[in-house]
């Protein structure tokens, strides 16, 4: 069984979309058991992600948020999220759900 997971969400104009990325991790790792944190990892985002971003972290303790100032890439983005992740297993899915959770841990036939 993993011992743990972070899972690094990154986002860069994802208002529409980072709520339900997160809704997305609860729904695939909450029944499983496993010790897992999300961060998610704003990249400049000219919206309003970021607010949104730490209005879930404030309320879901299993959430954290890091941010950059300006756009910087996915690279950066992907550093700075497992930079944050303390567990023996990470992964990194995009805000706007494009690789969603459920579908890698249980994939289809």
């Amino acid at each position: 069984m993993i011992q743990g997971i972070d899972v690094v969400i990154l986002a860069f104009d994802e208002e529409s979309s980072v709520e339900a990325a997160i809704a997305d991790a609860h729904e695939a790792l909450d029944p499983t058991g496993v010790d897992w944190h999300a961060t998610i990892v704003d990249d400049g985002s000219r919206d309003g992600t970021l607010g949104i971003a730490r209005a879930i972290a404030s309320r879901d303790p299993r959430v954290g948020v890091r941010s950059h100032a300006v756009n910087r890439g996915m690279g950066a983005a992907c550093r700075t999220g497992f930079e944050a992740g303390s567990r023996p297993y990470v992964t990194m899915l995009p805000a706007d759900r494009q690789g969603l959770l459920p579908d890698l841990l249980h994939p289809g036939p």
